[in-house]
């Protein structure tokens, strides 16, 4: 959400209301809603009944939207029940990505900033660089599309990992990578051991008989729609 400056900011904990109103965008909220209107734009949100705090209260939330002073359009009226459940969130739906440009990625102290952030999955090489990254030699095929640190490689990612106790997710190079290269990488990562005979990555500190990571979750490519679609070029492709 867009930090802008309120002009007025009301709130009531008696009626639960609140209203915030800006010259150039309003922002208004209600107890899980978020909105973004336009230019004179006001939100205004009320709590039905009173909360008593125990699970069976249901506190039934009422937004109406008025923008640029007309009221003759049609009211949009959202109704949360605070004590209804719909779905559980996963914990593995939180996490970061963890980028191999990133030179503070093996700092001492991260694992335990990670640790208390709550993150639960940690995801490499990170956005973009995904589909411009060769893990073998940890270097960008195009290092006008961004570069790689040394220091973050895929086992200095993974000793991290291991650190944070999260479940590492890896993005495989779509862009400029090949399917074997990143069958490759599966190699490396899960089916190490006495009789690997795969390919070694040749940077510092790999190792010469594979892992067994057992890295469960694997993804080809970074924002696909990034490479053509409407127009969309950000993603490499080579």
């Amino acid at each position: 959400m867009e930090n802008d400056t309120v002009g007025e900011d009301t709130f009531n904990n008696h009626d639960c209301r609140r209203s915030l109103v800006h010259g150039a965008r309003t922002i208004g909220w209600t107890l899980v809603c978020a909105f973004g209107m336009g230019a004179g734009a006001l939100l205004t949100a009320a709590c039905d009944g009173e909360a008593a705090g125990t699970d069976d209260d249901v506190a039934a939330v009422t937004a109406a939207l008025t923008v640029g002073g007309d009221t003759t359009g049609t009211f949009s009226i959202a109704t949360v029940e605070g004590g209804t459940n719909l779905g559980k969130l996963s914990s593995i739906a939180v996490g970061a990505n963890a980028a191999a440009w990133d030179g503070n990625l093996i700092d001492p102290e991260v694992p335990g900033l990670l640790r208390s952030a709550g993150l639960q999955v940690m995801r490499y090489p990170g956005g973009s660089t995904s589909d411009n990254y060769h893990w073998l030699s940890n270097t960008p095929d195009d290092p006008n599309q961004g570069g790689t640190d040394p220091t973050a490689n895929f086992d200095a990612y993974m000793s991290v990992v291991g650190r944070v106790g999260a479940q590492p997710m890896i993005t495989v190079n779509y862009g400029s990578g090949t399917a074997q290269e990143a069958a490759e990488w599966v190699r490396y990562a899960n089916k190490g051991g006495h009789h690997y005979r795969g390919p070694v990555p040749t940077y510092p500190g790999a190792a010469t008989r594979g892992h067994h990571y057992d890295i469960g979750y694997w993804e080809i490519g970074n924002e696909l729609y990034g490479d053509g679609t409407y127009g969309a070029t950000w993603e490499v492709n080579h």
